[in-house]
């Protein structure tokens, strides 16, 4: 079964990569190149099964994109991809969204992993 992700990360070169893990391992993927228009594609009716979004971002960021996605009836799991140096404040943050939080770069290949563990889980 194909699962819809969107993938939400101002970088081009890293929301491509993402991308392209993704679509490898099975998935059909849809790209934000910003909050604002991740915001525009979830109210123009997408329904992603998991969302994986950086944090910091210009216009709209990755906080307001997880404030928009709680008030879901039908509520995307997310995968939080930050190149944040401490995310141990934002893990914490985020326990209340049950999110995963990985650090980018280093944990790029994880992303997968971390995309069939919430996909494969009950939704």
């Amino acid at each position: 079964m194909e699962t819809r992700i969107l993938v939400v990360d101002d970088n081009a070169r890293v929301r491509e990569m993402l991308a392209d893990l993704l679509e490898l391992d099975g998935h059909v993927v849809y790209q934000a190149e910003t909050g604002q228009v991740a915001l525009q594609l979830l109210q123009g009716g997408l329904q992603p099964r998991l969302i994986v979004c950086d944090l910091m971002m210009p216009d709209v960021d990755g906080w307001q994109v997880l404030a928009a996605v709680e008030q879901m009836p039908d509520r995307p799991d997310v995968i939080i991809f930050s190149s944040l140096g401490d995310l141990t404040s934002v893990e914490r943050l985020t326990e209340r969204y049950g999110c995963t939080v990985l650090k980018k770069p280093e944990q790029l290949r994880e992303v997968v992993g971390a995309a069939r563990a919430k996909i494969e889980r009950p939704h």
